[in-house]
């Protein structure tokens, strides 16, 4: 059998009849010949993959694809509206409770009180200004 002969019977042949040895002349020949095998090895791995896309479920249609990611869109909306409304639910229960209270005024706090002694007294004609840092130990006075 020639190469062209073998070529011819690869393309018309049965998947079983492609493997190197077997009994049937393209076999034989196959066994012999390195370039008939290489692209006997061709037409296996073709036919393993229209096999495996046979195999496969058939895919959706893109009406349903669409419909489905409507969905989850929905979804994502939603629960993004709920996280929104925790914040805003908390501040109206502030205010609530800000404006249902037992009606008494609110706790007055007492002014701080500052002593006013002088540290330097200014002498007569003359004024003083008194500058306090942020170490206590220090304090510049300035007459002018």
């Amino acid at each position: 059998m020639t190469c062209d002969d073998a070529r011819q019977l690869l393309l018309t042949a049965d998947l079983a009849e492609l493997t190197p040895g077997g009994p049937m002349p393209l076999g034989a020949h196959l066994a012999g010949c390195a370039d008939c095998r290489a692209l006997a090895g061709r037409v296996l791995a073709a036919a393993r993959v229209v096999q495996a896309e046979r195999d496969r479920p058939p895919r959706r249609a893109a009406g349903a694809l669409a419909e489905e990611a409507r969905r989850a869109a929905r979804a994502r909306r939603r629960a993004r509206r709920r996280w929104t409304a925790v914040p805003a639910l908390a501040a109206a229960a502030v205010v609530v409770v800000l404006l249902v209270r037992d009606g008494t005024p609110p706790i007055p706090i007492p002014p701080r009180t500052v002593e006013t002694t002088p540290l330097v007294d200014a002498p007569p004609g003359r004024h003083v200004a008194v500058f306090e840092t942020g170490n206590p130990a220090i304090v510049v006075v300035w007459t002018f």
